[in-house]
């Protein structure tokens, strides 16, 4: 029997569709005009206005989804070179130098540390220090709407027909418009086949690859199943789904490597997990600031922008202005730069699919309860057809049946106040101090905020029926996954291998990682559930 539910790409697709914004903080590196590679590239700034930034990351919009034009060449695959460490280190110091961005080059340097690779500073930096001067017509700046500037071809010359690099950019500009953080990976595959700026030339060869990039969109397959989270798999598929539409008029189809489909993958994580949101609707793709990494706690720089004359759209894709990494507090030689994304109030499943990393004991995870009405949906008809087992039906009823369609359950609700009464009551007997509890535990503070709850406690039976059925979908979503919270925990810390092979390491790990949290998050749902239970029962 068909569930009366919306299609699972189109809630999907809904769901996905909620973006979240996130103001950046970063570390400050001075970067002032030394050398201009070419007289157009870097201009006189007189910066007027200073306004804060936003990184940002945002899904498909379905309203702006199109046909898009089919390629006339052949697509490269993504580079696939490694860049070591201490060639990465050169390059940024070569590419400040050569695009004139770097005043004092020592203060800053390329490393790897406990987020991966980010800039580190190289001696003692005091608050306000400016690290980084980064001009507009050095970024790629993509309106929410149509509009797109790239270094060397701001919106109005990119459609006047004068420009003659950035061939795919331009050759889906009769299908405008697409979504603009498909206009922007559009823009890096042709840095990546050589046909765009010299500099973007550059410095796209030390981007991320596809393998390095745990971002939802770009996952495989199979690494979507080792989430072991139906829900988040199907986002991730319906967003890959939502890509390959706007590929339709292409003959390759596959997601593979180097396939127009993957590479498109591949350019779409770096313009969602790297971009900044400029101002509202104007998202801008800066380089050598987006090397720098997030810190839930203790940012020690910020980003901001500041732009020429006009209003701040007009300056942003007409190029006017530049963006600068500046230090908000003392940093000692060696330590790196952090920012801060905005995020610090996502759940993990936001952090995934945004930025391609979670965070361990995240007090604002949350267990999503969308699947609750379809499993509850299943139970009843399990349930009535063992009923219809054991009783006779008569051939009027067996018509009447094929006709009429279940209620859809809704979700029930529990007291939260009664919970936590419960909860507090329990903590007391072992000697534990509920209140710091509350307010210390991570994942505590996680399973409280997951909970379905209503205002107004109900009458005892209806709070144990609702407190049980939650508590069974809880279990199920524990059941329903391949292996244990301590099998996951000793891949995490161990290293041991998992059963799925042919993952690349960045997703395979990452994804371990999400159910490791979310697993630990439903057993303390599970957890607290069953002492409600337990008191209501007594």
């Amino acid at each position: 029997m068909l569930i009366p539910t919306p299609s699972v790409e189109q809630s999907a697709n809904q769901r996905l569709s909620k973006h979240v914004d996130r103001t950046t903080t970063c570390t400050s590196v001075r970067l002032a005009p030394s050398k201009a590679p070419r007289a157009s590239l870097l201009r006189p700034l007189k910066p007027r206005t200073f306004l804060s930034i936003r990184r940002h990351v945002n899904s498909f919009d379905k309203s702006t989804l199109t046909r898009t034009k089919e390629f006339t060449r052949p697509i490269c695959a993504v580079r696939s070179e490694d860049v070591s460490s201490s060639a990465a280190a050169s390059t940024f110091a070569e590419l400040a130098a050569e695009a004139g961005l770097s005043e004092s080059p020592d203060l800053l340097e390329l490393g790897d540390g406990e987020f991966g690779r980010g800039l580190f500073a190289t001696k003692d930096l005091p608050a306000g220090t400016l690290l980084l001067t980064i001009p507009l017509n050095l970024c790629m700046i993509a309106q929410r709407e149509d509009a797109i500037s790239v270094p060397g071809a701001c919106w109005n010359e990119l459609t006047s027909g004068t420009v003659t690099s950035w061939p795919r950019l331009r050759g889906f500009y009769d299908e405008y418009p697409l979504p603009w953080d498909v206009r922007l990976a559009t823009a890096l595959l042709d840095t990546m086949e050589g046909n765009s700026d010299s500099f973007w030339d550059r410095y796209s060869e030390w981007l991320p690859r596809a393998e390095e990039l745990p971002c939802l969109v770009s996952f495989t397959e199979g690494a979507l199943e080792e989430l072991h989270d139906s829900e988040l798999q199907q986002l991730g598929s319906a967003d890959q789904a939502t890509l390959r539409r706007q590929c339709s008029a292409l003959d390759d189809q596959s997601a593979a490597p180097g396939s127009l489909v993957g590479n498109l993958q591949w350019g779409v994580a770096c313009a969602r997990s790297r971009a900044f949101e400029a101002a509202p609707g104007v998202f801008a793709l800066v380089p050598l600031v987006d090397m720098v990494n997030h810190a839930f706690q203790d940012a020690n720089a910020d980003v901001q922008l500041a732009l020429g004359s006009g209003a701040s759209e007009e300056a942003l894709l007409n190029m006017d202005g530049h963006f600068e990494l500046r230090l908000k507090r003392d940093v000692a030689a060696g330590q790196e730069v952090l920012v801060s994304y905005g995020c610090n109030d996502f759940t993990n499943a936001q952090l995934l699919i945004r930025y391609g990393f979670v965070k361990q004991g995240n007090a604002f995870d949350r267990l999503s309860w969308d699947g609750y009405a379809t499993w509850a949906m299943e139970q009843a008809l399990l349930e009535g057809a063992g009923a219809e087992e054991s009783d006779e039906v008569t051939d009027a009823e067996e018509e009447d049946e094929g006709e009429a369609l279940p209620a859809v359950p809704e979700l029930p609700h529990v007291s939260l106040r009664a919970v936590e009464a419960a909860l507090s009551k329990q903590a007391t007997a072992q000697g534990e101090r509920w209140m710091r509890m509350k307010t210390q535990d991570a994942s505590l503070k996680a399973g409280l905020g997951s909970l379905p709850a209503s205002a107004h406690e109900a009458r005892a039976e209806e709070e144990l029926s609702a407190a049980r059925m939650l508590r069974a979908y809880t279990q199920h979503l524990l059941t329903r996954c391949s292996t244990t919270l301590d099998i996951d925990l000793d891949i995490a810390v161990n290293g041991t291998p998992i059963e799925q092979q042919g993952l690349p390491d960045a997703q395979r790990l990452t994804a371990v990682q999400y159910r490791v949290e979310r697993k630990t998050l439903l057993n303390r749902i599970d957890g607290m559930l069953e002492t409600y239970i337990n008191s209501l029962s007594a």
